[in-house]
């Protein structure tokens, strides 16, 4: 990397994600918090017993769509870092 880029300018997002610049940290950060309570809040409702579960064959293709549908919709502004 310091060959191709020494300062870092272009290559700074290949280990980590960063907001668009018109965007702010606050924005982000509510982005960020709703994403991950609706993914947590999600696999709660996939996973509970009383709300007919998930077959233990799907549950893993149900969370990776989740995550997916997640990440499409919320991760534009912010970089897809729900946690």
């Amino acid at each position: 990397f310091e060959e191709q880029d020494p300062k870092g300018e272009t290559t700074m997002g290949v280990f980590s994600t960063y907001p668009y610049a018109n965007v702010s940290n606050a924005h982000c950060f509510l982005n960020e918090v709703v994403g991950s309570a609706m993914l947590l809040g999600m696999i709660f409702a996939l996973a509970d017993e009383f709300n007919k579960p998930a077959n233990p064959y799907s549950f893993p293709i149900s969370v990776g769509a989740l995550v997916m549908g997640i990440g499409m919709s919320f991760g534009v502004e912010s970089g897809y870092a729900i946690n």
